[in-house]
């Protein structure tokens, strides 16, 4: 009888947050920062029926001064099918060294990476973690739909642009093309309650209220080649800062734009709307 419930269960996606502790409010470690990569995919996936009826998500944010092996723990008391963690620089040691606990434990698991450090390397990073499945490149949010609605079907990865894999020979394969995300059917996760602020802990919270950049400085790696900018539309905005700011457990929030004067009329009507 237990099979049977286990067999006709969602599979269950977790999605590691590995934070730095105490920079945002500084000093502040029992302050949550959970990163807002995370935040979006849970959102965007769960707003889609077909996939919100086969996945459970669950979003643990874990800060880096912890030990790798008790990062693991936590994650295998969630019991993962899908393992999601986004890599930046100051976390990719604490992601490789937990990965290797969390795929002892739950080795069926399938992998994936997204994020600033593996977005530009995908081939040499899927060289040094054999056990990673995916990367993705870039902005995930339609990629990740993709890659669950087709249950990371190796044929069907060959047809998603801007990820890396492995074929069926473990021979890495990189796929091209172009992708821009249509930021009206992205949610945001907080209005939504994708994100729980109320979960008993103290947040930072970032906030994205469009996405690119005017400039193209060869130093760079932010915004897009054409030097656009995507706007989320500003009545979710709106919505947004008013569900972050009216909530007490919120101890700091993060404009994680470029700058957010690109956008003038809207930067005022932002303003405004968190001096109210």
């Amino acid at each position: 009888m237990d099979e049977q419930v286990i067999a006709l269960g969602k599979k269950k996606v977790v999605l590691v947050g590995l934070y730095l502790p105490g920079i945002y409010p500084p000093g502040k470690d029992e302050v949550v920062s959970g990163l807002l990569s995370n935040a979006f995919l849970k959102a965007t996936a769960e707003a889609d029926p077909d996939i919100a009826s086969r996945y459970n998500f669950e979003i643990i944010d874990i800060p880096t001064t912890i030990e790798p092996s008790e990062i693991a723990e936590k994650i295998c008391e969630l019991k993962p099918d899908v393992l999601c963690y986004s890599v930046y620089m100051w976390n990719y040691t604490q992601m490789n060294a937990s990965l290797s606990g969390v795929k002892s434990v739950f080795p069926k698991a399938k992998v994936l990476l997204g994020g600033p450090l593996v977005t530009y390397t995908p081939e040499d990073m899927l060289q040094k973690n054999p056990l990673v499945d995916v990367i993705v490149c870039g902005s995930g949010e339609s990629r990740f739909k993709l890659l669950l609605k087709n249950d990371f079907n190796l044929e069907a990865l060959k047809d998603i642009p801007r990820i890396a894999f492995r074929d069926e020979n473990r021979k890495i394969c990189i796929t091209g093309g172009d992708v821009q995300e249509d930021l009206n059917d992205i949610p945001l996760p907080y209005h939504n309650k994708a994100v729980d602020l109320n979960d008993g802990r103290k947040h930072t919270v970032i906030l994205e209220t469009y996405r690119g950049c005017v400039f193209e400085c060869g130093y760079c790696i932010w915004g897009e080649p054409d030097k656009s900018l995507y706007k989320f539309p500003i009545d979710r905005i709106l919505n947004e800062i008013d569900t972050i700011y009216n909530n007490p457990n919120v101890e700091a929030v993060i404009f994680a734009d470029v700058c957010l004067f690109y956008t003038r009329e809207r930067a005022k009507q932002i303003i405004d709307k968190i001096v109210v």
